[in-house]
């Protein structure tokens, strides 16, 4: 009986139809452009690697509660629904 985890490292392998050893680098490829991903997200200078920003709305400088707080930084938006994925 298989076990609830998932398949096993030799059915993905078989999956993509490489061999064992070759997937292997495929994934440790894979890990090191996330880990690469994340470190540019995080030196994000418009949102100082938070992912958020605030929008300030012209015309509402006098009201700062009218400003849009927690928005997504439009500069690492993209690469942050890359690391969700």
């Amino acid at each position: 009986m298989k076990d609830a985890s998932g398949p096993t490292f030799q059915e993905c392998a078989n999956l993509f139809a490489l061999p064992a050893d070759q997937y292997a680098k495929l994934v440790a490829s894979h890990l090191r452009l996330r880990d690469k991903l994340l470190e540019v997200a995080k030196e994000c200078a418009r949102c100082n690697g938070t992912g958020l920003i605030t929008r300030h709305f012209e015309g509402n400088e006098d009201k700062p509660a009218w400003d849009a707080d927690d928005q997504p930084c439009p500069d690492c938006e993209d690469i942050r629904a890359a690391l969700d994925e």
